[in-house]
């Protein structure tokens, strides 16, 4: 008996020397599934640093109305970009054939109508997803697909996989 209290004792002592880690601030990687150009709209204006959209085969059009919904997303003070990009190692998959496109023109030469996408974050890596820009009536025509605004890497982007219109 005497010795199964010493040991608890010794037990109880040493599991209060054990080392301890905060966990708070360690975020796992999220992926986000998107099946229409809706969830890719809410996807744009809700990411976050880490995640991986999965984006399943078909043509999503950011229409003016969608890109309204996330015109508060700012890179270097701008808002109102067409399809920016702001979170770190976001990563963007194509699942089939998908082509990523919008219908609104933004009818300017103002640095966030320029582009089609704006990638303000780093380590942004996209992968089998065709990028078809907009039209922007100021050019008549296109002037960038993607721009990197700030960013310090591009984790990935294979060059077939952008096209002008």
């Amino acid at each position: 008996m005497r010795k199964l209290k010493l040991f608890l004792a010794l037990a109880l002592a040493a599991s209060v020397c054990v080392p301890t880690v905060n966990v708070t601030n360690v975020t796992a990687t999220e992926t986000v599934v998107i099946n229409n150009a809706t969830e890719l709209a809410s996807a744009i204006k809700n990411q976050e640093d880490g995640q991986t959209w999965q984006i399943a085969a078909g043509t999503y059009d950011l229409t003016e109305e969608l890109v309204k919904t996330y015109a508060d997303l700012d890179i270097l003070g701008t808002k109102g970009w067409v399809f920016p990009i702001t979170a770190d190692d976001l990563t963007i998959i194509g699942e089939g054939d998908v082509t990523i496109t919008s219908d609104y023109d933004p009818n300017t030469g103002n640095w966030n109508g320029q582009n089609f996408v704006t990638i303000g974050g780093n380590g942004v890596t996209i992968e089998n997803v065709t990028l078809k820009a907009n039209y922007n009536t100021y050019y008549d025509g296109t002037n960038k697909v993607v721009e990197l605004v700030n960013a310090k890497d591009l984790g990935s982007l294979t060059p077939y996989q952008i096209n002008d219109i």
